[in-house]
């Protein structure tokens, strides 16, 4: 190597050390492109820095190479690919793009849709394998509603042309859904290669081919079930018919141009429209100068009229006429247009110039990272195309339809980005020989002759090998099985814990797009033996409880965003499908089995399945040495936490450490009051209630339940406060405020109650159980005359039930008509046998009676039901005390104390027992020996 070019070589190395170093120390730099550029462009701020920089300093260090080198293996590279056979050459390529974009699907994406489009025209597809257009909609369609379907005519249907969905359906008819988006890219890739052959020969076809067969953009595009992909192929076996049309006289080719531009626009019908309208004074300046314009465009009007009658069949069904689209009616704000009302993404409406500015600033950016992986250059070679006075005329046409299509997405309010700049995809095939012609241009300005051309070809190459050992690993990362908030991870769970005969409720309140991990494994037909449903809340989901009655109905609670396990909460009503308990002993015994083993993922597995299909069984796990299961099996099972805090507050309990136990059992309840509260195995009423009553709950059906519980342990003033609770937070419904006055006159506070009955009353006058209620009230405090008129006007409206005798039983209380009381409450409990307040009511008569036995076995019937009810445990101390049964008087009598809210023992509360000969010795002894014990 000469001085001269030693000199040449070290400016070069030296000027590229300085361009790229500033373009690192820019990049890294986020004060400078903020204080310059406005926020939504700086996107096109990052990719100047590229240009501007390193670009030159990328150009310089390969010219540098250049003059150091003769670079004689660039030649010898270029040799072997020109001698390799057409053929064969094509088949690798085709072989090589199958073969990376089917692991990319199935490795990478989890072989499933991502997008929102692609999971509608997979749906739309299994309608067209079925054999129909649409479907009948599901019933109760807002739980199983999902963008871009639509119903028109009583049809369930995509709101897409049908094309696509066509040749999915063609692959789920084959069983070769995942294969099918692969064949695409082969398929696409070659007609790619015998368009750059037929315009500029087998060297730049053979060039063209390799750039396709690297391209992340081609490739990732072709795992994404994406429409973009068929308008792809169609697209460019137009391109090549439109050629082959201008060269030869046969028929043939305007035809197939014709059937291909159709086939396009059943498609994508604005991306056909867009590239047809931009080549069109390219095409008819070539017709006439060929003189042939009339012949020609009949034949290609003849190729389009198939896809035309297409389209007008195709909305017929729904519509009824020959003429709209389907975008005319899905979405009448899905339009053209800088406007206020134009767009609905994610709720943000309107279009204008400076978001127009924004979604081509993204795409931009897109496409020159994606389209190649090239660090920052990948259009650096279209624009030496474009920038170039030197242009033939199919490189003017190739660089006027892209320019077209960024053109037309200005006007539209969606920047579209997806596994890249998706709207421009359809363009992939004129940007790789527009690549391949930019790449030759690129070596006349790095050298003169021979030494520039390699020069150009090393510095692709380079881009290449940083491509593949830093953008590719990124882009896997970014694009993986995750991707757009849906991956497999509910449905693998349903599968793995055996859920059948099953609707999941989606809880989509964090992330909207995660019913897309359910909805994507529905059919068309909504008879799945798991079905995914959209979870609208408890009152709106009993819809579909009375719809689906032979259903089990779980919660997924599902956190794409942090990629969190699904957590399923079986809801009301029970599952039509719970597993035996002889099926859940033998998943247990299998569960110590594979623990012992230590295989503690599936033994975590089988554990949490058992415990979900019977939870109440959860102290089975005991026999379990504590510490291992805390270190071993409670980590994993993550898929049931409610459960898993459970049982590890269980463990804590029975070791009194109160304050961890109290914990871990508030965590089970904060996540799932409705599944954990009934089941918290604790023997310790006041230790219950305390857990529950710490909770800041604040759900409707939550705090009803929490109110419900509460008045089962005769805790009736936190009752109220429960239910004033969830009055406060939603409207004061009927059926809340029914709750709070039956609280407030259990917790004796009856004027209250009487208010709450007027409330009641204004709300629904006609209503029955209102009268029922004032007329139960007014007995306990002594308005006889009162309570009479309004049972009186109740028993007219009121039919016979349990509710209407015990009213009657209290009423016969208040008037001393002991007989007619006791009557009452056993016509009541003929009804209902475990009704607590006839049961109260009839073990109290009894007692004043005298009859002792008949008042436990009373008693004795609805312990079991409520065995930490104060007023129970009262009543049942009474009993003992007057059988001479000290012992067990003193175990009611002090359970009924710690549940006292007053803390004291509440005589008051047995108000017929006050009538008693000798209730004033009764209460003094029992009073004295409850303290009397407390004392000791």
């Amino acid at each position: 190597m000469s001085g001269v070019n030693r000199i040449k070589a070290f400016f070069a190395f030296a000027g590229a050390l300085i361009f790229g170093g500033s373009y690192v120390v820019l990049r890294s730099s986020d004060v400078l492109p903020d204080m310059l550029f406005p926020t939504t462009s700086k996107l096109v701020t990052v990719e100047l820095y590229g240009l501007l920089l390193l670009v030159p300093a990328l150009l310089l260090f390969c010219r540098g190479l250049a003059w150091v080198s003769q670079l004689g293996f660039i030649g010898t590279l270029k040799r072997r690919i020109r001698a390799i056979d057409e053929r064969l050459f094509v088949a690798l390529a085709m072989v090589f793009v199958f073969g990376v974009s089917l692991l990319l699907l199935v490795y990478v994406l989890g072989g499933v849709p991502h997008v929102q489009d692609s999971i509608v025209l997979i749906f739309q597809a299994r309608i067209f394998a079925m054999g129909e257009v649409g479907v009948p909609p599901p019933e109760h369609l807002e739980f199983f509603r999902y963008p871009f379907l639509t119903v028109e005519n009583g049809l369930l249907h995509a709101k897409y042309l049908p094309i696509h969905s066509l040749i999915l359906a063609l692959g789920l008819l084959l069983n070769a859904e995942f294969l099918l988006q692969p064949i695409l890219a082969a398929l696409s890739l070659l007609l790619i290669y015998l368009l750059a052959r037929e315009l500029y020969g087998q060297m730049t076809a053979k060039a063209a081919a390799l750039l396709v067969s690297i391209s992340p953009f081609f490739l990732y595009m072709h795992t994404s079930f994406l429409s973009h992909t068929t308008a792809l192929l169609f697209f460019t076996l137009f391109m090549l018919s439109l050629v082959k049309s201008l060269k030869s006289p046969r028929i043939f080719f305007p035809v197939l141009a014709g059937l291909s531009l159709g086939l396009m626009f059943n498609t994508r019908p604005q991306t056909a429209y867009i590239m047809a309208l931009a080549l069109i004074p390219f095409v008819l300046k070539e017709l006439i100068e060929q003189k042939k314009r009339v012949r020609s465009l009949s034949l290609f009007a003849l190729g389009l009229l198939p896809a035309g009658a297409l389209t007008l069949l195709y909305r017929y069904p729904f519509t009824g006429k020959l003429l709209g689209l389907p975008f005319d009616f899905s979405n009448p704000t899905d339009r053209l247009g800088f406007h206020p009302d134009v767009g609905d993404l994610y709720g943000s409406f309107g279009h204008t110039p400076l978001k127009a500015w924004y979604n081509f600033s993204k795409n931009f950016y897109e496409m020159n990272s994606n389209l190649f992986g090239f660090p920052m250059v990948s259009l650096l070679f279209f624009f030496l195309v474009f920038l170039s006075r030197r242009k033939d005329r199919w490189e003017r046409a190739f660089v006027a339809v892209p320019i077209g299509l960024v053109f037309f997405h200005i006007f539209y309010w969606v920047d579209g980005v997806c596994f890249g700049a998706r709207y421009w995809f359809s363009c992939l095939p004129l940007f790789v020989i527009l690549t391949v012609r930019g790449i030759s241009r690129l070596g006349r300005v790095m050298g003169p002759g021979r030494a520039g051309a390699r020069a150009a070809v090393l510095f692709v190459i380079l881009l290449v090998l940083v491509s593949a050992f830093d953008y590719h690993p990124r882009r896997a990362a970014l694009l993986g099985s995750n991707y757009w908030s849906v991956n497999t991870k509910v449905s693998d769970a349903v599968k793995r814990l055996g859920i059948h005969d099953a609707i999941i409720l989606m809880d989509t309140e964090d992330d909207p797009l995660s019913y897309s991990a359910g909805y994507l494994n529905n059919s068309p037909t909504f008879d799945d033996r798991v079905l995914y449903a959209i979870d609208m809340g408890r009152e709106r989901d009993r819809l579909l409880f009375e719809a689906y009655p032979d259903r089990a109905f779980f919660i997924c609670s599902y956190g794409t965003t942090t990629d969190r396990e699904p957590i399923f909460e079986m809801i009301h009503p029970l599952p039509s499908n719970p597993l035996p308990p002889e099926d859940v002993i033998r998943m247990l015994d299998r569960g110590f089995y594979l623990a012992s083993l230590q295989r503690f993922d599936e033994a975590a597995d089988i554990f949490s399945w058992a415990i979900f299909s019977a939870p109440e069984m959860a102290t089975d796990f005991l026999p379990l040495d504590d510490e291992f299961f805390i270190q071993n099996i409670y980590p994993r099972l993550r898929v049931f936490r409610p459960i898993s805090y459970l049982i590890s507050g269980v463990r804590f309990f029975d070791a009194r450490e109160l304050e961890l136990s109290r914990e871990a059992m508030e965590a089970a309840v904060r996540i799932s009051p409705h599944m954990v509260c009934p089941r918290l195995p604790i023997d310790d009423p006041a230790f219950r209630l305390d857990v529950l009553d710490r909770l800041d709950i604040r759900g409707d059906d939550s705090l009803t339940f929490l109110a419900r519980t509460c008045c089962q342990y005769s805790q009736y003033d936190r009752a109220t406060e429960y239910v004033r609770r969830s009055i406060s937070i939603y409207e004061a419904s009927f059926e809340r405020l029914m709750q709070l006055a039956y609280a407030l006159f259990r917790a004796r506070r009856y004027e209250e109650a009487i208010e709450t009955c007027d409330r009641l009353a204004r709300i629904q006058p006609d209503d029955p159980s209102v009268d029922l209620l004032r007329g139960r009230i007014l007995s306990r405090v002594g308005q006889t005359e009162r309570a009479e008129e309004a049972l009186r006007r109740a028993l007219p409206r009121q039919p016979v039930t349990t509710d209407l005798w015990t009213a009657m039983g209290d009423y016969a209380v208040a008037t001393s008509d002991m007989n007619k009381a006791k009557k009452s409450f056993q016509v009541a409990l003929a009804n209902d046998e475990i009704n607590i307040d006839a049961s109260m009511g009839l073990a109290q008569v009894l007692l004043l009676k005298g009859d002792i036995e008949g008042a436990q076995k009373t008693l004795d019937r609805i312990e079991p039901v409520i065995p930490d009810s104060r007023e129970l445990n009262n009543l049942l101390g009474v009993v003992h005390y007057l059988k001479h049964e000290p012992s067990l008087a003193i175990e009611h009598l002090s359970r009924a104390l710690r549940l006292s809210d007053r803390g004291v023992f509440e005589w008051d509360e047995l108000p017929v027992l006050q009538a008693h000969p000798q209730s004033e010795e009764i209460l003094k002894n029992i009073e004295k020996m409850i303290y009397g014990n407390q004392e000791g």
